[in-house]
Order: C-alpha cells, then sequence, then structure tokens
C-alpha cells in the first residue's frame, strides 16, 4: 500500500531552538532524535521524519490499522538522504523523501512494493481540499479503483496513485 506527505517550508520554521527541540521531543524517539542533522539541516531533519511517519499512517490505514495517530509510537529510521524504513504497529514500509523549491515530500510503499509503481502530480495548492474521511482512488481507464494518496500543505499540493 502507499502513503505520502508533503511540508510547506516556509511555514515550518521554529523561532526558537528551544522550541524546535520541545517540539521534536514530543513526536520523535531518542534514535528518531540521534539521527537529526546526518543528512539534512537540523529542521529538514525533523520535517522528514513527520512526513514519513504521517505517509506511513495513511498506508496503514489502507492496511487496515485503527490505531490513532501518534507519532511518537511510529518508527522511522533514515538510511540515507532520500530512503527510509518505517514501522507503525506491525506493519513495515519504504520510504523514500524529496526537498524540491520550498517543498518536503515524502512517499511510502509497503516493503514488497516498487517506488516504480508510484504515479505523482504536484502543482501548487490553488484550492483548499476538505477530507470527508473516505479513502482516495483513482479511476482506471478501464474503469477499476487505484488506490491513492493526496496531501496538501501550505502552497502544495500532492497525489500519488499506484499505476495499473
Amino acid at each position: 500500500m502507499i502513503g505520502n506527505d508533503v511540508v510547506d517550508l516556509s511555514l515550518s520554521t521554529f523561532d526558537t531552538e528551544g522550541r524546535f527541540w520541545r517540539y521534536s521531543q514530543k513526536v520523535c524517539s531518542p534514535v528518531e532524535l540521534k539521527q537529526f542533522g546526518h543528512f539534512e539541516s537540523n529542521q529538514q531533519s525533523l520535517w522528514r521524519v513527520w512526513s514519513l511517519k504521517e505517509a506511513a499512517f495513511k498506508a496503514a490505514v489502507r492496511l487496515g490499522y485503527q490505531g490513532l495517530f501518534r507519532p511518537a509510537k511510529i518508527k522511522v529510521e533514515l538510511i540515507d538522504s532520500t530512503r527510509a524504513i518505517i514501522q507503525i504497529g506491525h506493519y513495515k514500509f519504504k520510504g523514500r523523501t524529496g526537498i524540491d523549491q520550498q517543498q518536503l515530500w515524502s512517499d511510502v510503499v509497503i516493503k514488497d512494493l516498487d517506488f516504480k509503481s508510484i504515479v505523482s502530480i504536484q502543482k501548487p495548492n490553488c484550492v483548499p481540499i476538505s477530507y470527508k474521511g473516505r479513502l482516495p482512488f483513482i479511476r482506471s481507464e478501464k474503469g477499476g479503483k487505484l488506490p491513492a494518496s493526496i496531501s496538501h500543505h501550505g502552497s502544495f499540493f500532492r497525489l500519488i496513485y499506484l499505476s495499473a
């Protein structure tokens, strides 16, 4: 299964170092905090870990996960500047992250899927999106439903779905 998240970095800054670390300690484990700054700035590390957690939660819900979104309970292991392993409950995902302009985005797939099977659409977030609690799908040319994941934050919108 798949999930994604996008963070508008221009809206995601902390005015003090103390606030940054207090927030980081609420949403990240001590092991995750030790990874900060290894591959990017501390703030980018925080938003990378956060977006991987959000994306993994979306994917886990598609698989039947019924727990609440508790970021501190989701484990993220950064492998390098783009790849990660994420665990939520008994579900394991592999993740990838990119930084483009002022946005940071993350996609996750269940361990046996390949990122090559994902189609992504990114564009400016020009309309507010209301979410009614249903899992998003894209209709294929043959009329079938393809699992999708939608994310938006600030000026950015991102949609991913599995190719047919």
